[in-house]
């Protein structure tokens, strides 16, 4: 089992997802070219087979995350923005991290990495002055996740 299906496994378990509902190849890649990036291989694969949690009732898991859908994806730059998050400095990722994960309503975000020196990191955006590598890739932060590893969840 690979662990995009580990992960629809315990939502199904848990009831944050019924089936598989991922979307198309031709949507991600217009997602990509309509931001002139290029996905992590494993991220890709998480939406095509998953995209996001699908629990009509409840916006977050048990302990407190949301996984967006990729309509709901956006750059960095354009979150922050859109979080009115001024004053906090973030240097790095404005354009190249993508934010699709939510944690807490908010209190944290995570994003995945497509520079070519960070591609395939996970960042946890809080409120340091810059985003925190949590994992090296989107299938070691979903391990992380399965867990409830707390370093996901540490300053």
């Amino acid at each position: 089992m690979n662990f995009v299906e580990e992960l629809a496994l315990q939502w199904r378990t848990r009831g944050f997802a019924s089936e598989p509902s991922g979307v198309t190849d031709e949507t991600v890649t217009s997602f990509e070219r309509r931001f002139s990036i290029q996905m992590p291989a494993d991220i890709r694969v998480y939406f095509k087979m998953l995209n996001g949690m699908s629990k009509p009732s409840h916006d977050t898991d048990e302990t407190g995350f949301r996984f967006l859908p990729l309509s709901e994806v956006l750059p960095l730059g354009e979150f922050v923005n859109k979080m009115q998050w001024r004053g906090r400095n973030y240097l790095a990722g404005l354009e190249t991290a993508f934010v699709f994960v939510d944690y807490l309503q908010w209190c944290y975000a995570y994003a995945f990495e497509t520079s070519s020196t960070n591609h395939g990191a996970i960042l946890r955006i809080d409120g340091a002055d810059e985003p925190r590598v949590v994992a090296a890739s989107f299938s070691r932060f979903v391990q992380l996740y399965l867990i409830d590893d707390m370093s996901l969840h540490r300053p």
